[in-house]
């Protein structure tokens, strides 16, 4: 099911994610990935030119792409919910969106952005290598 989610779209392009503005997020607003390899001088997702780190790194970019989502849709639900109670004006609302859609949604197309530069490159390693490869025997 979660296969169903996350797999890329037909209308999904790396173009799209871009003009969307991804790679300015990307640039400007740091990533727990940023924060953990400056804190610890640790990688989260270490990648290598191995498929199966490209194929751990494609699971891995799930996770932060899920949560973000769920947050996103709380804060939006959170944020209706003062609306009706008449807490906050549309404009109040609308300001929000706008900051919900930067600051927690757009890491969550990072990853979907970063899911399809890499999902070609490991669908050609499984396809070029040969079985016994693929199991790690040769």
């Amino acid at each position: 099911m979660q296969d169903l989610w996350f797999a890329p779209k037909r209308c999904e392009t790396t173009a799209r994610y871009e003009r969307l503005g991804v790679l300015i997020v990307k640039r400007y607003v740091p990533t727990g990935d940023d924060f953990v390899i400056r804190r610890y001088a640790v990688r989260i997702a270490d990648m290598r030119s191995s498929l199966d780190s490209l194929i751990r790194y494609e699971r891995l970019t799930r996770r932060p792409e899920a949560v973000h989502e769920l947050v996103f849709l709380r804060f939006v639900g959170f944020s209706l919910w003062r609306v009706r109670m008449g807490q906050t004006t549309r404009w109040g609302f609308g300001f929000a969106l706008a900051v919900y859609l930067v600051l927690i949604l757009s890491p969550a197309k990072l990853q979907r952005y970063n899911r399809l530069r890499v999902s070609p490159i490991i669908q050609h390693l499984m396809t070029t290598q040969t079985p016994l490869r693929q199991a790690g025997v040769a």
